[in-house]
């Protein structure tokens, strides 16, 4: 068996295909509206909400309306692929309309290094927290308290009830290297810290994408996607390695008529 040998999880060109093709933004909505709102309140003034990961915008447009004020959002967003996706898209222009934007930076650990008066009422990560090392960036970050004041941390993130990483187990089986959730990572930290939480699974996610597209088209870019691969890094592999990947993924595809792709939204209390 011949492994993909890449030196990280680099993903980002197939995470911007994966967000184009799926209804994320509709079921992000939902989650926020139902459970999150109530939360962290959509009367209370001001709300400084910082969220990491941006993206184009689309969710946090989507977001706006359901407060009765204008919040406070400081963006960070580190990818330049989203940060091109987000200027072009008109998006960032109609944010600045119809909100107060306190600042855009492009890393969460050196904006929080060096910022003084780190006071937050609300920190997103939305769809960010690949890895377990971004996990323990950022939970290096709560255990340093650097915010004043007591706030919430809301981060939201695929979960293991999920065909895509039904797919990504499969691959891992013949030996390839491909990500994992990080669901049960965050929860046992937050545990470990005795942190107050709750919950939220989503059950409404899924791929807008034809099953038949997928297995037609051998370049096609959830392949690498599920490899946890840019593009360029899949075109390159081998027939041989390439074969193999279809021999896993393709069979599966067939018994789906779409994928799911639920995620877990966990809303932190940080005192």
């Amino acid at each position: 068996m011949t492994k993909t040998k890449h030196r990280d999880y680099f993903f980002e060109d197939t995470v911007i295909d994966f967000y184009h093709h799926s209804n994320e933004v509709d079921d992000f909505f939902n989650v926020f509206k139902t459970h999150i709102i109530k939360k962290i309140g959509a009367d209370i003034k001001p709300l400084n909400w910082l969220d990491v990961g941006i993206g184009n915008g689309e969710k946090i447009l989507r977001l706006l309306p359901l407060f009765n004020y204008k919040p406070n959002i400081t963006f960070v967003e580190p990818s330049n692929r989203w940060v091109n996706e987000l200027t072009i898209s008109g998006n960032f222009d109609k944010l600045k309309t119809i909100t107060e934007i306190k600042g855009f930076h492009r890393t969460f650990e050196d904006f929080a290094d060096h910022r003084k008066d780190f006071s937050f009422d609300f920190i997103s990560f939305i769809q960010v927290l690949y890895e377990p090392d971004i996990v323990n960036s950022l939970f290096e970050f709560v255990d340093n308290r650097r915010n004043n004041r007591p706030y919430y941390l809301l981060i939201n993130l695929e979960n293991e009830n999920n065909n895509l990483f039904e797919l990504r187990n499969e691959l891992a089986k013949v030996g390839f290297r491909v990500p994992t959730s990080q669901v049960s990572i965050v929860e046992e930290l937050i545990i470990e810290r005795k942190l107050e939480y709750q919950k939220f699974n989503s059950i409404g996610k899924h791929l807008c994408i034809s099953i038949e597209d997928i297995i037609n088209s051998e370049n096609h870019w959830l392949y690498p996607f599920i490899l946890g691969i840019s593009k360029d890094m899949f075109l390159n592999l081998s027939h041989k390695v390439k074969n193999e990947i279809f021999q896993v993924i393709k069979p599966y595809l067939i018994l789906h008529n779409f994928l799911n792709i639920d995620d877990t939204t966990f809303l932190i209390l940080i005192k």
